[in-house]
């Protein structure tokens, strides 16, 4: 493992999503999926924010499953319920 400590920021690229407050309310809503104490879908990066980071970036490929899963969700919705299964 990298010793250094890496910025609430780079934990969320590094997750996949974008520090942007849409990026940052994504990664809350993906959060909450799992968590017992839901965070504040806020898009600001509050000290309870950046506590789950340090978890789900310990737990990244579980996180990355679920964006993966969502972004096929979104692109099937775009493609206007067209779809190919081949």
């Amino acid at each position: 493992m990298n010793a250094r400590k890496l910025t609430p920021q780079q934990r969320l690229r590094k997750l996949g999503y974008t520090t942007s407050a849409a990026g940052i309310r994504e990664f809350q809503a993906d959060f909450n999926r799992f968590a017992a104490q839901p965070l504040l879908r806020t898009g600001v990066l509050d000290a309870e924010t950046i506590e789950a980071l340090e978890l789900a970036y310990c737990s990244r490929e579980v996180f990355e499953d679920l964006r993966d899963s969502r972004d096929l969700q979104r692109n099937r919705q775009q493609r206007g319920g067209r779809h190919s299964d081949g």
